[in-house]
């Protein structure tokens, strides 16, 4: 079973293979191709396309090694840095999949995504530690409030930070916040796809390619419900659905 990551990275090649059998006859003007509204939206496609994998390979790598990171030494800065890291990686990813989901113009409105990935821990963190730690406007209570990450306690995926310095104090498991982040993220992923297939291929949707893609993505959805597909030989595939137990 392929992780979130792979998962996030399997649905980005498709997107990206999407695109780029739209765009590959020569003679076709690129906007037209892909149904975006100006001409300068495919250098936004293109920068959030690469920011999106960029961003796995960051997320990976904290996944497998924590705050402290593959090296022998037990080293604070390190902490730090691989803190603040993850913090933007996943940030600046959530901003890349806001702008596909632009572009691509999906259901529902953009502005009830932004409500969802505003309420996500990882970016409410990311507010709080990184970008707004003097400046961090509490919307329920309308005030500004600062936060520091409490040294001692930066360990693994375990962050505890205080408010105010020396305020009230908070842990939280940063691998349950970048699962959350990811789950968002590959949902994203799945609409976006979804609907880049619907309409690229409007009219022509019985045509091999558009097929090939309404399968490919079938298949995406069978790996992130938590089943498998398997290349066997001859080309064929071995796919394995997975069933809510009843209670």
């Amino acid at each position: 079973m392929k992780t979130a990551v792979g998962q996030i990275e399997a649905y980005s090649a498709a997107f990206r293979d999407l695109v780029n059998v739209k765009i590959r006859p020569t003679g076709i003007d690129i906007r037209e191709a892909l149904r975006l509204s100006k001409d300068e939206d495919w250098s936004f496609l293109c920068v959030s396309m690469d920011i999106i994998g960029d961003a796995c390979t960051a997320i990976d790598s904290f996944l497998k090694f924590g705050l402290g990171g593959p090296t022998k030494y037990d080293d604070i800065g390190e902490r730090y840095l691989r803190l603040y890291g993850i913090l933007s990686a996943t940030y600046i990813q959530q901003e890349a999949l806001l702008k596909l989901y632009q572009l691509m113009n999906v259901p529902p409105s953009l502005r009830e995504i932004k409500e969802r990935l505003a309420g996500l821990l990882i970016r409410t963190l990311r507010h709080k530690l990184s970008s707004h730690s003097t400046n961090y406007h509490d919307k329920d209570t309308q005030s500004i409030q600062s936060y520091v990450p409490i040294r001692i306690d930066l360990q693994d995926f375990n962050c505890t930070y205080g408010m105010g310095g020396r305020g009230s104090q908070e842990s939280v498991d940063l691998k349950v916040a970048i699962d959350e982040h990811l789950s968002v993220m590959i949902d994203l992923l799945d609409k976006i796809l979804e609907k880049a297939i619907r309409t690229l291929f409007k009219g022509q949707e019985t045509c091999e390619i558009c097929l090939d893609f309404t399968e490919r993505l079938k298949e995406l959805r069978v790996e992130k419900d938590g089943g498998f597909v398997i290349q066997v030989s001859n080309g064929n595939k071995l796919i394995i659905t997975l069933t809510p137990e009843e209670n």
